[in-house]
């Protein structure tokens, strides 16, 4: 499993480079095609980099999706310091999807990763979105993001 992960990110690296000579301006979510939000930049279509947050997302295979989420927490949880985890029931494009809220310390900096995974307009797909504050509610994530993604309740 660990060498596929590491295929995985190797492969996502070399699309991003691949992108590196054109202009990204549009996001593509599930089928769902999105304008770059102001002040964020993208590596690619499925990367989206932002002041105060970050995300990106990665389509699988129905198999990866079994085991993939899980793995992803595992290593963050080895990784990072102070390392919290709690599962919750969010929705992308509101379908509701499994997923977990974590917390890590960076540099004297603590992180919360919003982890949401499942199946989305028949494409199975792995979620991250890395925020610098404690997304409480739907109205704390940042105005892009709630199109995409909903907490549960």
């Amino acid at each position: 499993m660990k060498n596929l992960l590491i295929i995985i990110l190797l492969t996502l690296a070399v699309h991003v480079s691949a992108q590196e000579q054109k202009q990204i301006d549009s996001l593509s979510f599930c089928k769902h095609k999105y304008l770059l939000p102001a002040g964020c930049k993208a590596e690619s279509e499925y990367q989206l980099e932002c002041d105060e947050y970050s995300m990106q997302w990665l389509y699988m295979n129905d198999a990866m999706l079994k085991t993939m989420p899980d793995h992803v927490v595992a290593q963050l949880q080895e990784q990072m310091r102070n390392f919290t985890k709690e599962p919750i029931t969010p929705s992308l494009l509101d379908n509701k999807v499994m997923g977990y809220k974590v917390s890590y310390r960076v540099n004297n900096v603590t992180l919360y990763q919003i982890i949401a995974y499942g199946v989305v307009n028949a494409q199975p797909v792995l979620l991250q979105l890395t925020l610098k504050k404690d997304p409480l509610t739907n109205n704390s994530l940042p105005e892009f993001v709630r199109q995409i993604v909903k907490l549960g309740k």
